[in-house]
């Protein structure tokens, strides 16, 4: 079959925002790293050799003082910064929790990214479509096999699965919580 006219373009539109939070979680899952600088240059996801070597010139020994960064240390998620209590405690344990399960492996932040590219808004003229849902099943179906075959543990790599599947599909919500619910300050 043919994609629609612009459709990469219009899916990305519509999951931008979760992509965003999922960028989150994967900076925050790497908060284990000696500093600041390990942190920001792990290889989770490849990143140009511009910024590579403005980092590495500008700002490695800055950085290098530094701890690493975990999102409860950040004052903008220092209570109050959300409308609501509730929302907060959901938008800060759905990030940390997700952080914790895409701790250093490639390949399962990998296909939870484009999982959670595939998450459409409503408004999305894809919010329904049978074949988005079919990929993300089957995506989630190979992140099963993919833990199941690391954690040498069939219920262990399902569980982790269904958590990994469980906290994406909260990042629609974190979201909204993030971008519309935030107190200006």
């Amino acid at each position: 079959g043919k994609f629609p006219n612009k459709f990469v373009l219009k899916l990305f539109e519509n999951s931008i925002n979760h992509l965003i939070q999922f960028e989150l979680c994967v900076f925050f899952s790497k908060s284990h790293k000696a500093n600041a600088y390990n942190q920001d240059m792990d290889d989770t996801f490849v990143m140009s050799d511009f910024n590579k070597h403005w980092i590495e010139s500008k700002l490695k020994d800055k950085m290098q003082q530094y701890p690493a960064v975990r999102v409860q240390d950040l004052a903008a998620f220092q209570s109050p910064w959300c409308a609501s209590f509730q929302d907060e405690q959901f938008y800060l344990e759905t990030v940390q929790q997700l952080s914790e399960l895409l701790r250093g492996d490639v390949r399962v932040v990998s296909l939870a990214a484009l999982m959670t590219a595939v998450i459409q808004s409503p408004s999305s003229p894809f919010y329904k479509s049978k074949n988005l849902q079919r990929l993300f099943k089957s995506m989630g179906t190979l992140l099963n096999r993919y833990l199941v075959d690391t954690t040498k543990d069939a219920r262990k790599g399902s569980e982790e699965c269904e958590n990994i599947i469980s906290l994406i599909m909260k990042l629609p919500r974190c979201s909204d919580i993030f971008k519309n619910k935030s107190l200006d300050y």
